[in-house]
């Protein structure tokens, strides 16, 4: 008789939905959390007269460190981008991986790391706006880790594929 043990079983159901449900809330947060850095970093000194007329800028302060606030922004957009699509992408790799039968800790552990780069990209943004050294270099690298982490999960679980045990349905007629 077999032992079947936490490691080598299928994931349960709820691992599965806590997987979607924690993917799609990350990719939200990461969505609201680039928004208002965009909104954060406006500099109104560079701005369209008619959209100062319009917001009634004149009576808003140009940031001081409007300079960081801008390359917090370009920031984001050189990362969050490409690690979501790494992060979507193993998430559709495991799905695969787990409907032929194969996926192991890797659901839990895709699950865990979506939530960690997440959290280290937020308090990397806090870092990087107030210049807290050497915490940004922490986050930005933990956050990194992550991401590479979820890339190998992908690759190791997509040699785990095993497409003859996939049970198709029947068309619909």
């Amino acid at each position: 008789m077999t032992k079947i043990n936490r490691f080598s079983r299928p994931p349960s159901n709820t691992e599965w939905e806590l997987m979607f449900k924690m993917y799609t809330v990350c990719t939200l947060f990461m969505l609201l959390k680039y928004t208002f850095s965009v909104m954060y970093a406006v500099n109104w000194e560079n701005r369209p007269q008619e959209d100062k007329d319009a917001f009634g800028a004149e009576i808003i302060a140009v940031p001081t460190n409007v300079k960081r606030r801008e390359k917090l922004v370009q920031n984001n957009l050189e990362n969050i981008p490409m690690n979501l699509m790494i992060f979507w992408s193993a998430l559709v790799v495991q799905c695969f991986s787990n409907a032929t039968g194969h996926g192991d800790l890797e659901t839990t552990l895709l699950t865990y790391l979506i939530l960690i780069y997440t959290i280290c990209r937020f308090v990397y943004s806090i870092c990087y706006i107030y210049g807290l050294q050497p915490f940004r270099t922490l986050f930005f690298t933990l956050g990194l880790a992550s991401v590479i982490s979820v890339a190998c999960i992908a690759v190791r679980s997509a040699w785990k594929i095993d497409m003859s045990n996939i049970q198709y349905a029947e068309p619909i007629v």
